[in-house]
């Protein structure tokens, strides 16, 4: 397994346990979490690691919102939109 590989499954285990801890109300520990995870994932590159960039942005949007931080939540959605484009586009181009 090419450390891509590694590194998209340890992506989508802390996205689940980062949900968790949303379902838990512990948003603080959450957010942290994910930006963890955004911060290992952009140093690789591929459809795979942009549709976990997504979906990390994505999770995070919603711990912002549940925590009522809904301007942050509407900039993580929005970045999020923007990469999973990116990585649908690199699907129908590569």
């Amino acid at each position: 397994m090419k450390l891509t590989q590694y590194v998209a499954e340890g992506a989508k285990l802390f996205n689940q346990f980062g949900m968790d801890l949303l379902n838990q109300g512990q948003h603080k520990e959450c957010q942290k979490l994910f930006g963890n995870v955004l911060t290992l994932l952009k140093r690789f590159h591929g459809h795979q690691i942009h549709s976990l960039i997504g979906l990390t942005l994505n999770n995070l949007s919603c711990s912002y919102k549940r925590n009522g931080q809904i301007e942050e939540a509407q900039k993580a959605l929005t970045k999020a939109l923007e990469i999973q484009a990116l990585a649908e586009d690199q699907v129908v181009d590569g």
